[in-house]
Protein backbone atom coordinates (compact mmCIF):
# COMPACT_ATOMS: atom_id res chain seq x y z
CA UNK A 1 0.00 0.00 0.00
CA UNK A 2 1.25 3.45 -1.02
CA UNK A 3 2.08 5.52 2.51
CA UNK A 4 -0.07 7.83 3.44
CA UNK A 5 1.41 11.59 4.23
CA UNK A 6 -1.18 13.88 4.66
CA UNK A 7 -4.26 15.44 3.39
CA UNK A 8 -5.20 19.11 2.60
CA UNK A 9 -8.12 20.49 1.99
CA UNK A 10 -8.54 24.32 -0.05
CA UNK A 11 -12.05 25.72 -1.10
CA UNK A 12 -11.14 24.74 -4.90
CA UNK A 13 -9.38 21.26 -3.97
CA UNK A 14 -8.39 18.92 -1.90
CA UNK A 15 -4.67 17.30 -1.75
CA UNK A 16 -3.62 13.93 -0.50
CA UNK A 17 0.35 13.56 0.14
CA UNK A 18 1.54 10.09 0.14
CA UNK A 19 5.00 8.63 -0.10
CA UNK A 20 7.06 9.42 -3.26
CA UNK A 21 7.16 6.37 -5.61
CA UNK A 22 10.85 6.90 -7.68
CA UNK A 23 10.59 3.87 -9.90
CA UNK A 24 7.77 5.69 -12.24
CA UNK A 25 4.92 3.45 -13.92
CA UNK A 26 5.28 0.06 -14.73
CA UNK A 27 5.71 0.22 -18.74
CA UNK A 28 7.79 3.30 -18.56
CA UNK A 29 10.37 0.59 -16.40
CA UNK A 30 10.09 -2.45 -18.79
CA UNK A 31 10.23 -0.64 -21.92
CA UNK A 32 13.56 1.06 -20.99
CA UNK A 33 16.16 0.23 -23.02
CA UNK A 34 18.27 -0.28 -19.94
CA UNK A 35 15.91 -2.77 -18.50
CA UNK A 36 15.89 -6.76 -19.45
CA UNK A 37 12.83 -8.05 -19.24
CA UNK A 38 12.07 -12.00 -19.12
CA UNK A 39 9.17 -14.24 -19.08
CA UNK A 40 9.95 -14.65 -15.09
CA UNK A 41 10.41 -10.78 -14.60
CA UNK A 42 6.56 -10.72 -15.82
CA UNK A 43 5.72 -13.22 -13.55
CA UNK A 44 7.20 -11.84 -10.28
CA UNK A 45 4.94 -8.56 -11.49
CA UNK A 46 2.00 -10.34 -12.19
CA UNK A 47 2.40 -12.40 -9.25
CA UNK A 48 2.79 -8.63 -6.88
CA UNK A 49 -0.17 -7.57 -8.82
CA UNK A 50 -2.32 -10.07 -8.11
CA UNK A 51 -1.55 -10.20 -4.21
CA UNK A 52 -2.04 -6.45 -4.42
CA UNK A 53 -5.64 -6.56 -5.80
CA UNK A 54 -6.27 -9.92 -3.91
CA UNK A 55 -5.39 -7.41 -0.97
CA UNK A 56 -7.98 -5.09 -1.94
CA UNK A 57 -10.55 -7.56 -2.86
CA UNK A 58 -9.68 -9.00 0.67
CA UNK A 59 -10.92 -5.61 2.13
CA UNK A 60 -14.06 -5.71 -0.32
CA UNK A 61 -13.20 -2.81 -2.84
CA UNK A 62 -13.12 -2.75 -6.57
CA UNK A 63 -10.35 -0.54 -8.04
CA UNK A 64 -11.73 -0.44 -11.46
CA UNK A 65 -9.16 1.38 -12.98
CA UNK A 66 -6.19 -1.15 -13.05
CA UNK A 67 -3.90 -0.33 -15.71
CA UNK A 68 -0.38 0.67 -16.24
CA UNK A 69 -0.36 4.15 -15.39
CA UNK A 70 -1.55 2.81 -11.99
CA UNK A 71 0.99 0.41 -11.63
CA UNK A 72 4.00 2.30 -9.96
CA UNK A 73 7.85 0.83 -9.29
CA UNK A 74 9.09 1.79 -5.46
CA UNK A 75 12.44 2.68 -6.79
CA UNK A 76 13.78 3.48 -10.47
CA UNK A 77 16.33 1.67 -12.31
CA UNK A 78 19.90 2.27 -12.14
CA UNK A 79 22.20 2.80 -14.64
CA UNK A 80 24.15 -0.27 -15.86
CA UNK A 81 27.51 -0.77 -14.27
CA UNK A 82 29.90 -3.29 -15.53
CA UNK A 83 30.93 -5.93 -13.65
CA UNK A 84 33.97 -7.81 -13.67
CA UNK A 85 32.02 -10.41 -16.22
CA UNK A 86 30.88 -7.48 -18.24
CA UNK A 87 27.28 -8.77 -17.10
CA UNK A 88 24.73 -6.68 -14.85
CA UNK A 89 21.68 -9.54 -15.30
CA UNK A 90 20.39 -11.39 -12.53
CA UNK A 91 20.58 -14.81 -12.58
CA UNK A 92 17.62 -16.32 -10.09
CA UNK A 93 14.87 -15.37 -12.55
CA UNK A 94 13.10 -12.57 -10.39
CA UNK A 95 12.31 -9.34 -11.32
CA UNK A 96 15.17 -7.14 -10.09
CA UNK A 97 16.47 -3.66 -10.78
CA UNK A 98 20.15 -3.60 -11.66
CA UNK A 99 21.29 -2.92 -8.41
CA UNK A 100 20.05 -6.64 -7.57
CA UNK A 101 17.40 -5.60 -5.86
CA UNK A 102 13.52 -6.87 -6.75
CA UNK A 103 11.22 -4.39 -8.10
CA UNK A 104 8.70 -3.96 -5.57
CA UNK A 105 5.44 -1.59 -6.82
CA UNK A 106 2.37 -0.41 -5.62
CA UNK A 107 -1.20 0.07 -6.85
CA UNK A 108 -1.96 3.96 -7.06
CA UNK A 109 -5.03 5.81 -7.65
CA UNK A 110 -8.33 4.61 -6.23
CA UNK A 111 -10.05 7.79 -7.18
CA UNK A 112 -12.78 5.35 -9.33
CA UNK A 113 -12.73 2.66 -6.72
CA UNK A 114 -15.72 1.78 -5.32
CA UNK A 115 -16.79 -0.64 -2.11
CA UNK A 116 -18.68 -4.15 -1.94
CA UNK A 117 -21.25 -4.34 0.63
CA UNK A 118 -20.48 -6.05 3.38
CA UNK A 119 -20.18 -9.91 3.57
CA UNK A 120 -23.30 -11.90 2.19
CA UNK A 121 -24.83 -9.29 -0.18
CA UNK A 122 -23.02 -10.11 -3.17
CA UNK A 123 -20.02 -10.12 -4.78
CA UNK A 124 -21.40 -7.59 -7.86
CA UNK A 125 -22.39 -3.75 -7.66
CA UNK A 126 -24.68 -1.51 -9.93
CA UNK A 127 -22.17 0.42 -12.04
CA UNK A 128 -22.04 3.36 -14.88
CA UNK A 129 -19.15 2.58 -16.90
CA UNK A 130 -15.85 3.68 -15.48
CA UNK A 131 -12.21 3.42 -15.97
CA UNK A 132 -9.91 3.39 -19.19
CA UNK A 133 -11.63 1.78 -21.83
CA UNK A 134 -8.90 -0.63 -23.08
CA UNK A 135 -8.33 -2.32 -19.87
CA UNK A 136 -12.47 -2.34 -18.73
CA UNK A 137 -14.09 -5.23 -18.51
CA UNK A 138 -17.04 -6.05 -20.76
CA UNK A 139 -19.54 -6.21 -17.96
CA UNK A 140 -18.84 -2.42 -16.91
CA UNK A 141 -18.34 -1.14 -20.62
CA UNK A 142 -21.97 -2.44 -20.74
CA UNK A 143 -23.07 -0.41 -17.57
CA UNK A 144 -23.87 -3.78 -16.08
CA UNK A 145 -22.12 -4.37 -12.92
CA UNK A 146 -18.88 -4.45 -10.99
CA UNK A 147 -17.34 -7.44 -9.53
CA UNK A 148 -13.88 -8.71 -8.73
CA UNK A 149 -13.52 -10.27 -11.72
CA UNK A 150 -13.61 -6.78 -13.27
CA UNK A 151 -10.16 -6.14 -11.93
CA UNK A 152 -9.01 -9.45 -12.84
CA UNK A 153 -9.85 -8.89 -16.38
CA UNK A 154 -7.87 -5.51 -16.03
CA UNK A 155 -4.86 -7.37 -14.74
CA UNK A 156 -4.96 -9.98 -18.11
CA UNK A 157 -5.28 -6.89 -20.49
CA UNK A 158 -2.06 -5.34 -18.31
CA UNK A 159 -0.07 -9.10 -18.56
CA UNK A 160 -0.93 -9.60 -22.40
CA UNK A 161 0.47 -6.50 -22.81
CA UNK A 162 4.05 -6.96 -20.95
CA UNK A 163 4.63 -10.46 -22.70
CA UNK A 164 3.41 -8.93 -26.03
CA UNK A 165 5.83 -6.01 -25.92
CA UNK A 166 3.32 -3.88 -25.53
CA UNK A 167 0.80 -4.57 -27.93
CA UNK A 168 -2.75 -4.25 -26.47
CA UNK A 169 -5.50 -6.70 -27.52
CA UNK A 170 -7.57 -3.65 -28.11
CA UNK A 171 -5.62 -1.16 -30.21
CA UNK A 172 -6.03 -0.88 -33.85
CA UNK A 173 -4.54 2.08 -35.03
CA UNK A 174 -5.82 5.37 -34.20
CA UNK A 175 -9.07 4.14 -32.33
CA UNK A 176 -10.01 1.36 -29.94
CA UNK A 177 -11.27 -1.62 -31.80
CA UNK A 178 -13.90 -2.16 -28.54
CA UNK A 179 -15.37 1.61 -29.22
CA UNK A 180 -15.58 0.97 -32.88
CA UNK A 181 -17.62 -2.12 -32.64
CA UNK A 182 -19.71 -0.52 -29.80
CA UNK A 183 -20.44 3.25 -31.54
CA UNK A 184 -20.88 1.72 -35.33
Amino acid sequence: MVQFIEYFEGEQQSVILTEYLEGGELFQRISSPDYHLTEAKCRDLCRQILKGVDFIHSKRILHLDLKPQNIVLCHKLQEKKSSNNGSSSSHNGSAENNQGHPDKLKIIDFGLARALGPPGTGEAIPINMCGTLEFMSPEVMRCSHASPASDIWSIGVILFMMVSGGLSPFWGGNEYRTQRNVLR
